[in-house]
C-alpha cells in the first residue's frame, strides 16, 4: 500500500509498477534515509530503477522483484553512487536476528527520536507462525496513512491476494486511523512480506482469522508509536465516537476533532474545553448535541445536550 497523495516520490511510483509487473512476488525492500527522492523529475524514476537494479543483481533477481523506499528531504538529487556502493556489503551481512531487525529500524529513522519495533505470534496445531513489523514516522501523520515507511515480515504460506486483503483490513483501523499535524507525504508506504518458511497455509482452517487479529496488533501498535513519537507530541490522546450512523461518518467526525487546532490547543495546554470539541464536531456536520454526551479523561463537558459542570 501506498500513500493516496496526488503527488508522489519516484520510489512510489517505481514500486507501483514494479508490484504490477511481479503481480505480488517481491524478493526484497531496499530502503534509505535522508532524502526522500521526491521531486527529481526523470532523473528521480532512473536512481530508483537503477538501485533495484543493482540489488535484484547481486540477490540474483529481475529487478522488479525489488521495492524501493525513500525518507527525508524533498527536491534535492538523491546520490545513488551511495546506494550502489552499499549494495555488496548489505546482500553479504544480512543475517536473519533481532540485531538485525533492530539495526534497520534504526538506520531508516529521520527525525524519529526512537526505533519502532512490534511483533506477534500464534500457534496453528504443532507449528508457529510469527509476525514481525518495523516502522518510522513522527512527522507529517495524518489518516490515509502519513509520513511513514512500514515493513512487515512474516513466515506464513500466504498468496499475494490473501496478503493484499488481510493488509487493507489491518491498515484502515490503525495506521489510516491516527493523526499528528494533519499532513499526509509523497512517499508512504506499508509493504507485507511473507516467507513461508512456517509451512502453515493462510487458506487452513482458522488461519486468517489469527493471522487477521496478529497482524491487527503489530499495525497498531507500530501506529500508536508513531503517534507517542510524533515531533512535538506531549500527550497521546484516542478519540471514541459513539451514536454516529455509520463508520464513514464516525471517521469524518474523529478526524474533524483530531485535526482542529482548537482542540489540539486543548489538548497541550491540559484545559477540558468542550466547546473546543463542539465545534470540530458541528463542522463535520454532525447533529450531535441534542441528547448528546462529550467527555475528556475524566471530565465530561456535555451531558446530554447540555453544558456540565467541571
Amino acid at each position: 500500500m501506498f500513500t493516496r497523495n496526488r503527488v508522489v516520490a519516484a520510489p512510489v511510483e517505481v514500486g507501483r509498477a514494479h508490484l504490477r509487473r511481479n503481480r505480488g512476488r517481491v524478493r526484497a525492500a531496499l530502503v534509505n534515509a535522508g532524502n526522500a527522492n521526491c521531486a527529481t523529475g526523470a532523473a528521480g524514476i532512473t536512481v530508483a530503477e537503477q538501485s533495484c537494479t543493482a540489488l535484484g543483481a547481486a540477490l540474483e533477481a529481475a529487478p522488479q522483484f525489488i521495492i524501493p523506499s525513500s525518507t527525508g528531504i524533498i527536491g534535492v538529487p538523491l546520490p545513488v553512487e551511495k546506494l550502489l556502493a552499499a549494495v555488496p556489503a548489505v546482500v553479504v551481512e544480512r543475517t536473519c536476528s533481532v540485531d538485525a531487525l533492530k539495526a534497520f529500524a534504526t538506520a531508516i529513522m529521520t527525525t524519529d527520536t526512537r526505533m519502532k519495533l512490534a511483533s506477534a505470534e500464534f500457534a496453528v496445531g504443532k507449528k508457529t507462525v510469527r509476525i514481525a513489523g518495523v516502522c518510522k514516522g513522527s512527522g507529517m501523520i495524518h489518516p490515509n496513512m502519513a509520513t511513514m515507511l512500514v515493513y512487515l515480515f512474516t513466515d506464513l504460506d500466504a498468496e499475494p491476494k490473501e496478503l493484499k486483503a488481510a493488509l487493507k483490513t489491518a491498515v484502515d483501523t490503525t495506521f489510516n486511523a491516527i493523526s499528528v499535524d494533519g499532513d499526509t507525504s509523497t512517499n508512504d508506504t506499508v509493504l507485507l512480506l511473507a516467507s513461508g518458511a512456517s509451512k502453515v497455509k493462510f487458506a487452513a482452517s482458522g488461519v486468517a482469522k489469527k493471522f487477521a487479529e496478529a497482524l491487527r496488533g503489530v499495525c497498531a501498535s507500530l501506529a500508536e508509536q508513531v503517534v507517542r513519537d510524533g515531533e512535538g507530541a506531549q500527550h497521546l490522546v484516542r478519540l471514541q465516537i459513539s451514536g454516529a450512523k455509520s463508520v464513514g461518518e464516525a471517521r469524518t467526525i474523529a478526524r474533524s476533532i483530531a485535526n482542529s487546532p482548537l482542540v489540539k490547543t486543548a489538548w497541550a495546554g491540559c484545559d477540558p474545553n468542550w466547546d473546543a470539541f463542539s465545534h470540530p464536531s458541528a463542522r463535520a456536520e454532525w447533529r450531535w448535541i441534542r441528547g448528546r454526551s462529550i467527555s475528556s479523561s475524566a471530565c465530561t463537558g456535555v451531558q446530554k445536550g447540555c453544558g456540565a459542570p467541571l
